[in-house]
């Protein structure tokens, strides 16, 4: 995704939007949502917006049992999220650590 794209897309509400696909029943729909959350999270405007949105605790639920991209893709989202140090306690709070560990210790098939 473009730079410019980005904060357009946001304030048109599309990250309540991919946060509710994080929580997803569907197979697909939660991987492809970390996915384009990783490119928002790059903006730093917007990683204040995406938490606000709720998107840490989803995330980290998708790390504990989503698929290999959607746990991959939701690491990295993460820590994208977690550049500030004042995000630090949240990501911790919300119980991130042991799913990103138990990740570097087994990968995933991709």
């Amino acid at each position: 995704m473009d730079e410019c794209h980005r904060a357009p897309i946001a304030a048109a509400g599309a990250l309540p939007l991919l946060v509710a696909l994080l929580r997803s029943a569907h197979s697909v729909a939660p991987g492809i949502a970390s996915i384009a959350l990783v490119e928002f999270a790059k903006d730093t405007d917007l990683t204040q917006p995406i938490v606000d949105a709720g998107a840490v605790p989803a995330l980290v639920a998708l790390l504990r049992v989503g698929t290999d991209v959607g746990k991959s893709r939701s690491a990295c989202a993460i820590a994208w999220l977690s550049v500030e140090a004042s995000r630090h306690t949240l990501v911790l709070a919300e119980g991130a650590l042991p799913p990103l560990v138990a990740l570097l210790r087994s990968g995933t098939e991709k």
